[in-house]
């Protein structure tokens, strides 16, 4: 169980915390039906603003999991076994 405040609200939803854009997306579509377009420039920025933060994250997991590019560039070369992990997470000290 988490502590309060320690994860995000929105975590729990899962996928359906995109329907949180729902409201900009309405919001904008509606100004440019209403041809009001200077109202609804804030929430066409922030759509614009998340969606370069989603491109940007795909990119980077993208290039990080290409291991043909990645690769000779460990400092490790083997992978790391799991009697390692356990002993520096310290799961039950």
């Amino acid at each position: 169980m988490e502590g309060l405040l320690s994860t995000w609200p929105w975590e729990k939803l899962g996928c359906f915390k995109y329907l949180l854009y729902g409201p900009f997306v309405a919001k904008v579509m509606y100004s440019r039906f209403q041809e009001d377009s200077i109202m609804a420039t804030w929430c066409l920025h922030v759509l614009i603003l998340c969606s370069l933060r989603g491109l940007i994250y795909q990119l980077w997991s993208s290039f990080s999991n290409m291991l043909f590019l990645t690769r000779n560039r460990r400092i490790i070369k083997q992978g790391v076994g799991f009697k390692q992990i356990d002993e520096e997470w310290d799961w039950y000290g």
